[in-house]
């Protein structure tokens, strides 16, 4: 199985981020993370050679929401950080990261993950 980054800016579609595919996923986040690092970068995320999606990075930081888990009793303000095998990284303000995963969320957070964040 091979593995491709692509890259998306605002509210375009997914494109190719202009990388040679990577034979391993690690090495392809990891590549996807720094691309994610650099100034002016849109999202990055990993897709596998059957077009999974294996993890979504959001560049720049800075986009705070609030999330609310899918009873609706529980919401934390956070920056989207990512999602690995279906794990949802959250930066709260103290600067922790908070891993939840994807079917805890709200069914709305979940659609903006799928759609936004993935």
């Amino acid at each position: 199985m091979t593995y491709r980054i692509e890259t998306r800016y605002q509210n375009t579609g997914w494109e190719s981020a202009g990388e040679e595919p990577f034979d391993f996923a690690g090495d392809a986040a990891c590549r996807a993370s720094e691309l994610a690092a650099q100034p002016f970068a849109g999202m990055m995320r990993v897709v596998d050679s059957t077009g999974r999606v294996m993890v979504t990075y959001r560049a720049g930081g800075g986009l705070v929401r609030k999330w609310t888990d899918n009873t609706g009793k529980h919401t934390i303000e956070a920056e989207y950080r990512g999602t690995w095998a279906r794990q949802v990284k959250l930066k709260k303000p103290d600067g922790s990261i908070a891993t939840v995963p994807l079917e805890r969320l709200s069914e709305p957070d979940q659609k903006w993950v799928l759609e936004s964040g993935s």
